[in-house]
């Protein structure tokens, strides 16, 4: 879902709420994201669970790689991290 995109923009008018909430983008599982899609017909299930990989890639960017490589070295010392996303519908 993320490979194209590149961050996120946080803008705060005081210093007072820029520490903490850069803080949550800084802590795993400090920020939650969400996704809207519009789907035609209806899902199978009301929740899918995707277990994949994360990491930079050899030119810096972030991407997701698969499940098989978590753990494994990436360029500049890093290894791919493991990262859950679930996927819930709503009616």
């Amino acid at each position: 879902l993320d490979r194209d995109t590149s961050g996120v923009l946080l803008l705060c008018k005081s210093s007072d709420a820029a520490g903490p909430l850069g803080a949550l983008f800084q802590t795993n599982g400090g920020a939650q994201k969400t996704y809207i899609a519009l789907c035609i017909g209806s899902p199978l299930d009301h929740e899918i669970t995707l277990s994949t990989g994360h990491g930079r890639s050899r030119g810096g960017l972030w991407r997701v790689y698969d499940a098989q490589d978590i753990g494994r070295g990436l360029p500049g010392g890093n290894k791919v991290k493991s990262m859950v996303t679930t996927l819930e519908t709503e009616t």
